[in-house]
């Protein structure tokens, strides 16, 4: 699944709403009750783990050798508990899934490296003979190491762009809200309308990293050609918005970035067997994008500079899927539009790999690549800010030695470049960690 925002399809545009944590919060405490008061209490299902791990890393904060900011090696604790809570009826299907993880250092010097990072995502969808409504609920927040380097969550690699001012005590939340109306106009055709709101918040201010938000709008019409092959037409606009003070002494400047975007895509998808299916989304997107730079963050106060800039990108998706008793696996090759922590826009083209092999009834190997590189969407900005690279590939061992019971092994390997030419600096890190996880199902 690709997070970023000019993508296809609104189920895989799970990006949304800026706000305070508690408007979100109020939101999914509004959903769920209301939701909860049509099933009876044996109609839901759920199912829960937690686990706890040791892991071995030669280079924690994935800093180039040169870097003042590189960590020695070092050995940590790890945490994770999950639960899913699944009802379906007919017409109703409601999914609510929170995750918390925690990770500890014994040694001293490495005590800022520990975080906890918090996940809610509630998905809800309400299903009527000709219309359809569903509505996704995300919220998360997260240590900056964990966001910065990639591992924000399961099937995303990373907005990336750490920048010069990495701050291990900084955390980001995110808010996201994704509603969409689909309208089935025959037996073949049928329309959809969606919105996606996004927003970042930082928790330090003063740093080179900036809030952002994001609005975006989606209209899409699909056919049925028949049992197996679909293909459809999408027109969307989005607006982006970010700002930041620039870390300069004695005086503060202020960075606002804003952008607007309209394109098109075309969409076809095609069901090969049961378990298999591709899909394919390619389109054209037209952005505009300004930069003003301020004295400070005063609005009464001058504009040192303006700048504006227009440019249009090819974005995409093509996504192998297969699902089976014994084998696994999943190929996602997209490009789009994603926010870095910069507070600018980037093109983002990115693979993403999983391979799963069942060995036996109690083994269990997997096989994980995700990369992505990615730049400014203007000229203009591409002469002042980096290009960023990461890739991360992760090797694991499960055996479930019995129904409750389960341990794990996996080596996971990091890298990512930053900078231009010349100036561009590599880190790679490896990792060895074990786990035991206990399951409720």
């Amino acid at each position: 699944m690709t997070k970023g925002y000019l993508v296809i399809s609104l189920s895989k545009a799970r990006r949304a709403a800026p706000g305070s944590s508690m408007w979100i919060l109020a939101l999914t405490a509004l959903t769920v009750p209301l939701a909860v008061q049509t099933a009876k209490a044996d109609s839901w299902n759920t199912k829960a783990n937690a686990s706890v791990g040791w892991n071995y890393n030669d280079n924690p904060t994935l800093r180039s050798d040169d870097s003042p900011l590189k960590r020695k090696a070092t050995s940590y604790g790890s945490s994770r508990a999950t639960a899913v809570l699944e009802y379906a009826t007919p017409n109703l299907a409601i999914e609510i899934a929170p995750q918390v993880t925690r990770s500890f250092y014994p040694n001293k010097e490495d005590k800022d490296l520990e975080s906890t990072n918090i996940y809610l995502d509630t998905l809800t969808e309400y299903n009527l003979q000709r219309n359809s409504l569903e509505l996704i609920l995300e919220y998360s927040n997260l240590s900056l190491l964990t966001d910065e380097f990639g591992d924000g969550s399961a099937d995303d690699p990373g907005t990336g762009a750490p920048g010069a001012n990495f701050r291990v005590d900084d955390k980001v939340q995110r808010y996201d809200i994704s509603p969409q109306w689909t309208h089935q106009l025959g037996e073949k055709n049928q329309v959809s309308v969606g919105m996606v709101f996004f927003g970042s918040d930082y928790k330090l201010e003063k740093t080179n990293r900036a809030d952002n938000q994001n609005k975006q709008v989606q209209i899409s019409y699909n056919h049925n050609l028949n049992s197996r092959m679909s293909f459809g037409i999408s027109v969307l606009g989005r607006r982006f918005e970010s700002e930041k003070l620039a870390p300069i002494p004695v005086i503060d400047i202020n960075l606002k970035n804003s952008s607007d975007s309209v394109g098109v895509t075309l969409d076809l998808n095609y069901i090969w067997g049961e378990r298999t299916n591709i899909g394919l989304n390619i389109g054209r997107t037209k952005t505009d994008s300004k930069r003003d730079v301020l004295i400070s963050a005063d609005p009464t106060t001058p504009l040192i500079s303006t700048s504006e800039s227009g440019i249009t990108n090819t974005i995409f998706n093509f996504i192998f899927n297969h699902t089976g008793y014994r084998n696994s696996y999943s190929v996602l090759v997209s490009r789009g539009i994603v926010p870095s922590s910069l507070g600018i826009e980037n093109t983002q083209t990115s693979i993403n790999i999983s391979l799963r092999r069942r060995l036996s009834e109690r083994l269990t190997a997997t096989l994980g690549l995700n990369g992505f590189d990615q730049e400014s969407i203007n000229s203009q900005q591409r002469a002042f800010d980096n290009k960023y690279r990461f890739l991360t590939a992760n090797a694991s061992l499960a055996w479930r030695f019995n129904r409750s019971w389960a341990a794990s092994g996996v080596y996971t390997y990091r890298q990512n470049s930053n900078g231009t030419g010349s100036n561009s600096q590599r880190a790679d890190s490896n990792q060895l960690g074990v786990s035991l996880t206990y399951l409720w199902d």
